[in-house]
């Protein structure tokens, strides 16, 4: 199936909030905040993929407000979640960087940096949390 995500650049002037995801009206659209860096809007565009792909269910009318993470524990479990379905069949060569980062460490953050996906935390923690799902990596720490 043939999706179309349209992508416009606005000005947000609410701190963190890095884009926003809607399914209403059709076609799908994404906001992004004018000014984040090329991978910070690539990470936004792989989610609201991955939302269009897999719906929202309905939630918030059909929309997702994707605000810049400060730290895991205060992630969006949804985005994660989300994210888990597609990120490895969209950006396998970040799965085998995370595995190779695993072998150094087995702390969370640690993992992210050495593998190079920090502009892509929620990428980055989906990827993570389906390889221990299946047994591939250590457990990490908190």
């Amino acid at each position: 199936m043939e999706y179309h995500l349209e992508i416009l650049h606005r000005d947000i002037e609410v701190d963190n909030l890095q884009g926003l995801y809607s399914e209403h009206p059709c076609p799908a659209g994404l906001a992004v905040k004018r000014g984040l860096s090329h991978e910070e809007e690539e990470a936004l565009e792989l989610e609201a993929e991955s939302y269009l792909e897999t719906g929202l269910s309905g939630r918030w009318g059909g929309r997702e407000f994707f605000y810049k993470p400060d730290r895991y524990e205060n992630m969006s479990r949804r985005r994660i979640n989300n994210l888990r379905k597609t990120i490895e069949k969209k950006r396998p060569e970040w799965v085998e960087a995370i595995r190779q980062a695993a072998k150094a460490s087995n702390n969370l953050y640690v993992i992210i940096g050495l593998a190079g996906l920090e502009q892509y935390p929620y990428a980055a923690v989906a990827i993570i949390e389906n390889l221990l799902e299946r047994g591939e990596l250590p457990e990490a720490e908190d």
